[in-house]
């Protein structure tokens, strides 16, 4: 028992290291397994009606106006760094 422990250990502790050398090999192992699941996305749609005001929500415009569709992964960050956080070039 105490030898299968061991080598638990180390096994677990090999792919650990092969982890840290080579992430997306294993991502793409776990993705293409039911153990990972692809982040939820949100459907927008961005318009501006006949008074010139700029509309964004998940509803699309009414017929005939033209829009812009943007999708968003719920692990993205869409908003701009605060000017406190940029780094200066």
């Amino acid at each position: 028992m105490k030898y299968l422990a061991i080598l638990v250990a180390v096994l677990a502790i090999m792919l650990g290291i092969y982890y840290y050398l080579e992430p997306d090999q294993v991502r793409g192992w776990l993705r293409d397994t039911k153990l990972v699941t692809a982040p939820e996305t949100t459907r927008l749609y961005k318009w501006q009606d006949k008074q010139g005001s700029w509309h964004v929500g998940d509803a699309p415009p009414p017929a005939g106006t033209s829009f812009e569709v943007r999708d968003y992964r719920s692990d993205e960050n869409i908003l701009p760094l605060p000017p406190q956080l940029k780094k200066d070039d």
